[in-house]
């Protein structure tokens, strides 16, 4: 099993506005994790009745903070399965977890554990997926514009009980635009014509 449940409070507008206050479970048996919610108030007099948590309009969470590493290290092995783990763990350098894998990991760390990550920057911490050529050559991407910033299982549980991602990144400027993307869009294309007029050219003189 992936984690363990997770218990939160959360509070929000029922119809008519009346305030309504309950408890929120992510629970998995021998499917993909679903979220659960029971009001306290019902519960207190009558058997526990489940809400539909994503059609309610407005919800607040509060994180109860009670994860442990193993929790953490439980998520990362569903992507690196056999690699030893300590609380330092570099996962972007030690473990290889680069490109896409990383950004998925991370995304599926969100929605574990209901982590705000409004300020996350995330080309402080991994690359992105795919060979960057001839942009990269002309043209730094912006994780080869900063210093990385390693994540670790510790990184990650902090902010897992905190509920918020809040890391103090260093000022950096970033060009306004993906001068490297745009020179691999305008290399390929051209390589397609020239290709198509090879092609045709070709094709003709036959």
């Amino acid at each position: 099993m992936r984690g363990q449940c997770k218990t939160e409070v959360f509070c929000f507008l029922d119809a008519p506005p009346i305030l309504r206050i309950g408890l929120l479970r992510n629970e998995k048996c021998n499917s993909p994790f679903r979220r659960v919610g029971y009001l306290v108030d019902e519960t207190l007099y009558s058997p526990k009745r489940t809400i539909h948590t994503g059609s309610l309009a407005c919800m607040i969470h509060m994180n109860t903070g009670n994860y442990q590493l193993e929790d953490i290290y439980s998520e990362i092995r569903y992507f690196i399965s056999n690699e030893p783990l300590n609380p330092s763990t570099d996962i972007f350098k030690d473990l290889g977890l680069v490109g896409d894998d990383f950004h998925e990991l991370i995304e599926q760390y969100q929605k574990q554990f209901n982590v705000n990550m409004d300020s996350y920057i995330w080309y402080f911490h991994a690359d992105e997926e795919g060979l960057n050529f001839p942009g990269a050559l002309f043209f730094k991407p912006p994780y080869e514009r900063v210093t990385r910033i390693p994540v670790t299982p510790e990184l990650l549980l902090k902010f897992a009980n905190t509920g918020t991602w809040k890391l103090n990144y260093p000022e950096h400027q970033l060009p306004s635009k993906r001068y490297d993307i745009q020179t691999n869009t305008i290399f390929g294309a051209t390589l397609l014509v020239i290709i198509a007029i090879t092609l045709i050219y070709n094709f003709l003189v036959k």
